[in-house]
């Protein structure tokens, strides 16, 4: 392989594929790696495409969890408000704001039957 190690300060040192640098030097950079460079990179470059498609199928599948849960919460309501409609199609319902409160405090609520009611 065609590896050059320089260590700052001096010239280059060796051409090995280990690093001959001292010790305490501070750096120390691999220049001209050649094909085993490349293949690393090609590997990573396969390693980050998959981790991409694992997080892209991932997030499909939030968003889907979220859309039912969505979609639920919204049929819930809808059936509750069908639910509302139709109970007070069958209760009378009547506004007791202009009765006294004497009155209201007293009384047993009562209402007509549905027959009795005019259309």
């Amino acid at each position: 392989p065609n590896v050059v190690c320089c260590c700052p300060g001096e010239p280059c040192c060796c051409c090995e594929p280990c690093c001959c640098c001292p010790c305490d030097a501070p750096a120390c950079c691999c220049v001209g790696a050649g094909e085993e460079g490349a293949d690393a990179v090609a590997a990573c470059g396969v390693i980050a495409l998959a981790l991409v498609v694992v997080l892209a199928v991932l997030g499909v599948f939030v968003c889907v969890f979220f859309g039912t849960v969505l979609l639920q919460q919204a049929m819930q309501r809808h059936v509750h408000l069908l639910a509302m409609r139709a109970e007070t199609k069958r209760t009378v319902v009547r506004d007791l704001r202009d009765v006294p409160r004497e009155v209201l405090q007293y009384s047993v609520p009562t209402a007509p039957a549905l027959e009795d009611l005019s259309p």
